[in-house]
Parts: structure tokens; C-alpha cells; sequence
């Protein structure tokens, strides 16, 4: 069967032995490519379900609200629209369900 390096890794921990290798690939991963082919769709979805969200409970101020919207810029790179900022369960929903 074909493994992954994890699971050869683990199985080795555990104790088994490896008896015979037919062919081993290993990629090595310079860097995360951000951009793909659904990178558009789950980064609407996600913009929309953390917009109806609605603010997270340390957001009393105008000035936090800023930082959070920057902090998830930032961490995500998706830009929330502060005027769309709201608690709406429905549309929360939905926009989950198009994550899934």
C-alpha cells in the first residue's frame, strides 16, 4: 500500500520494521502557496460568515473594532467591510454550510 511519511514515521516509533520499499517520493516544501484553486470561494464564504458573525465581545470601542478588523486582515488577508459587521444567524449558516 502507499504510506505517507508520517505514518512510516509513527509506525518506525511504534516499533515495526520496514521489510521491503518498492519506491519512496518526498517533496520537499520550500513555501506555502496562499493562492489555489478554491482559494476565491473559501475566502468569500469566510468574509461573509466572520461579517455575520458580528464583532467578538472585546470589540467595545471604535478603536478595537479597527484592530480586529486589521488583526484579521493581517492573519487571514481577507478585508472585512465594517458596515457589514453584524450578528445574522441565517446568513452565519449559510456561509458555513458553503465552508463545508
Amino acid at each position: 500500500g502507499r504510506l505517507t511519511m508520517q505514518e512510516i514515521r509513527k509506525a518506525l516509533e511504534m516499533g515495526y520494521k520496514i521489510v521491503e520499499m518498492y519506491e519512496l517520493w518526498e517533496y520537499e516544501v520550500a513555501r506555502y502557496e496562499t493562492g489555489g484553486l478554491f482559494t476565491d470561494f473559501i475566502n468569500k464564504f469566510l468574509k461573509i460568515k466572520q461579517e455575520a458573525s458580528g464583532y467578538p465581545s472585546w470589540c467595545l470601542t471604535e478603536e478595537d473594532k479597527a484592530k480586529y478588523i486589521h488583526s484579521y486582515h493581517e492573519h487571514e488577508g481577507i478585508h472585512l467591510d465594517p458596515t457589514k459587521i453584524e450578528k445574522n444567524g441565517g446568513l452565519r449558516s449559510l456561509a458555513k454550510l458553503m465552508l463545508n
